[in-house]
């Protein structure tokens, strides 16, 4: 006999209440209720075990979807349902406070050449908010030409790179 399970999950509400449970205990209740929403549930086709929880997070003006992938199916008793590798999420508290112009100053410093085609999302990667920002120049830069970086959005440090390759950009952390 194999381990003892736990039931599958039967609602959208007991995947949110778990999901609202784990940011509560990485962000902290006070932080989660300031800053966080429910938007969701989103039911994947191809991947029928897992269903995505959608949250808004809302600070400093900026509003960033996160998504929480949950495992719906049996799960050995204990084990947590939460994918956190699979899940869009900052994992502790975060404050968005590097602003559009600051991503665009840094990202010229850096060295890329405006204009930029630039977004604010978390970063599963990292499991930050930051700043995602790339040339739209990129047919005029030459292969190895820095191309776009990644900006964390509290403190404005630069953790990923992408140079023109052969076919899409390369990228460098």
């Amino acid at each position: 006999t194999g381990p003892e399970m736990d039931s599958p999950l039967t609602s959208h509400e007991e995947a949110i209440k778990l999901t609202d449970e784990f940011l509560k205990e990485k962000l902290g209740n006070e932080f989660f209720e300031t800053h966080i929403k429910v938007k969701g549930v989103d039911e994947w086709p191809y991947s029928p075990s897992t269903w995505i929880v959608l949250y808004d997070y809302t600070y400093n003006g900026y509003t960033v979807e996160f998504m929480i992938a949950v495992n719906i199916w049996y799960v050995p008793v204990g084990t947590s349902r939460i994918d956190v590798d699979f899940s869009c999420t900052i994992l502790e508290p975060q404050k968005i406070l590097i602003s559009e112009e600051d991503a665009k100053r840094i990202a010229q410093e850096y060295g890329l050449e405006p204009p930029y085609n630039f977004i604010l999302s978390c970063e599963i990667e990292y499991h930050r908010i930051c700043w995602r920002i790339a040339s739209r120049n990129e047919e005029s830069l030459t292969q190895y030409d820095l191309l776009g970086v990644i900006i964390d959005a509290e403190n404005g440090a630069v953790l990923a790179t992408w140079t023109k390759g052969i076919g899409d950009g390369s990228c460098s952390a």
